[in-house]
């Protein structure tokens, strides 16, 4: 076994959103026995798998892997004392370690740099998911959970919101208490997506939002009972922040007096960690931020 390396790094967080015929077996499943999958000179798959507890809450370790199928290593012939190049089969790249808790459909995962990166970290696992079925009527997507304070800020740097678009699925198993209301909807209607898009440029004052103060109420942890029912745009990005979709924002902003646009995927949760973990404490760490994401957002499980 290899020395193992302290150093820190950067996990990000977000949740895994499965569509179609995708459960949570299906994808635990699609982990434990991953297939592989080639993208250019490189071929990826997961490895490395473990699966334990904390508490009364399951997850599963893994680690994503780029490897090539064959490379070159420099090794030393000791006899004429001069340097030789060996070829080496599956030889590994990089990998980025991950642990997924089922109980709260969320994902935590390591940015390698220049290696595998947040966007090719989420491509990768879910063509790797995806190719168990081979994409027969199953869709999974990593979709980012948005830091609150950090998303707050940028929000409340909007003197006029002009426009609002979000495109989110239905969560399963957690909800958000803000917006409760989309979520039983979505359910009525059976949804698999719903987009929303609401504009309002050219007219004066812009959309009558009440984002601003949600985020603001959830952040000082007031009470919500009188913050009045959200519309379905506000929901909708209240809904992709909470990782259940993509989000964005567009507005004037008030200190460069010119429009902007935020995006919930801009913000992302994260955490520092050890880039080769102990899998149980690196489970431990991330149960932790799970459970105070649910607490600081009110989500249930439904």
């Amino acid at each position: 076994m290899s020395a193992r390396n302290f150093k820190n790094g950067t996990y990000y967080l977000g949740r895994v959103v499965k569509g179609g015929l995708l459960d949570q077996e299906k994808l635990i499943d699609a982990i434990r026995n991953a297939e592989t999958i080639s993208s250019g000179k490189f071929k990826w798959t997961i490895g490395e798998v473990v699966e334990g507890s904390v508490g009364d809450y399951p997850y599963i370790y893994g680690e994503l892997m780029k490897y090539r199928d064959r490379g070159e290593v420099a090794v030393v012939d000791e006899v004429n004392k001069v340097e030789e190049a060996m070829i080496a089969p599956g030889l590994l790249e990089a990998k980025s370690p991950f642990v997924y808790f089922k109980d709260f459909s969320g994902i935590a995962y390591l940015h390698v740099w220049n290696q595998i990166d947040e966007t090719r970290f989420r491509r990768q696992f879910e063509r790797i998911v995806l190719q168990k079925s081979l994409g027969f009527f199953t869709t999974c997507e990593i979709e980012a959970i948005s830091d609150l304070g950090s998303f707050h800020r940028k929000v409340l740097e909007l003197k006029e919101i002009n426009q609002l678009k979000a495109r989110v699925k239905p969560p399963n198993p957690m909800f958000g208490d803000c917006w409760k209301r989309l979520n039983q909807w979505i359910k009525e209607r059976n949804d698999s997506v719903l987009q929303i898009n609401e504009e309002s440029k050219g007219r004066v004052g812009g959309i009558a939002s009440q984002l601003q103060r949600v985020l603001a109420s959830l952040i000082n942890k007031a009470s919500m009972d009188d913050v009045p029912e959200l519309f379905l745009a506000d929901a909708a990005i209240l809904m992709a922040v909470d990782g259940y979709g993509k989000g964005s924002i567009t507005g004037v902003s008030s200190t460069k007096n010119a429009e902007i646009t935020i995006h919930t995927s801009q913000s992302q949760k994260s955490l520092v960690f050890a880039k080769d973990p102990n899998d149980e404490l690196l489970a431990k760490k991330v149960l932790g931020a799970f459970v105070e994401i649910a607490k600081e957002r009110n989500m249930k499980h439904g």
